[in-house]
């Protein structure tokens, strides 16, 4: 995906859940981070970050934090973009584990509750969920939580629930949005419950998956770095973190 303009920036403070004080050219500007996680890893003031314009009459924020520069490239931190980046990796048929499959809903509504997208194809429908993992843990492993999630819980109980019922499939994509990734890891020392809710919707009959991607500021792209990283469901085991 091309990123029409990026606008360089330097993190000054998070003041609030979506919000973020920036520095652009020596003037600090308040812009909308679209992410509830704690990002602790990103949000360190001095760190570089890169910003597109939000277009729209009655927006409170004229910018949004989309990535934040890590290792040679950047994370990606706003989830709307991986979310978008998922649709167009359907769109054009680039991961081998749902060629053929095409989006027949976007954001459905089940029992109450709104997953991301409802696919088509190969004579079935698969309910998906998206998840974001954008903390890096050591040994180039991408790590989800990195806050207590209810909401995580929840969605995985629901397609525990559906798994293979009413001819439905049910499937969660982590989003590894970091660069030079080589696995996915549950990250449990931030929600106690997720790796128990995980396996046992495994058992159920949900499978994961995991997509690599970042942001290459320097051509203005996000780059489709591994379409099928490796998932590992066990608990990451707790180290210090940078």
């Amino acid at each position: 995906m091309d990123i029409d303009e990026l606008i360089e920036c330097r993190i000054l403070r998070r003041i609030s859940r979506f919000t973020v004080i920036v520095e652009i050219n020596n003037v600090e500007v308040q812009v909308y981070l679209g992410n509830s996680g704690r990002l602790l890893q990103f949000m360190k003031p001095g760190n570089i970050g890169y910003l597109t314009k939000v277009e729209g009459r009655g927006r409170k924020h004229s910018y949004k934090l989309l990535g934040v520069k890590d290792c040679d490239y950047a994370a990606i931190v706003d989830t709307k973009i991986h979310e978008d980046v998922f649709a167009v990796l359907i769109d054009r048929d680039l991961l081998p584990w749902l060629q053929g499959f095409r989006i027949s809903r976007r954001y459905p509504r089940v029992d109450g509750k709104i997953l991301d997208y409802l696919l088509i194809g190969r004579g079935s429908y698969v309910l998906v969920e998206i998840k974001s993992a954008v903390l890096r843990l050591p040994s180039d492993i991408a790590g989800y939580p990195d806050a207590p999630t209810s909401r995580g819980r929840q969605h995985l109980k629901l397609l525990a629930d559906k798994a293979t019922k009413h001819g439905y499939e049910s499937l969660v994509v982590f989003i590894c949005a970091l660069p030079n990734i080589k696995k996915f890891q549950l990250y449990c020392e931030e929600d106690r419950e997720i790796g128990v809710i995980a396996r046992y919707a495994q058992e159920k009959g949900v499978k994961f998956k995991a997509i690599g991607i970042y942001l290459d500021p320097y051509r203005k792209k996000i780059v489709l770095e591994n379409p099928d990283i490796p998932v590992e469901l066990e608990c990451y085991k707790h180290q210090d973190l940078d």
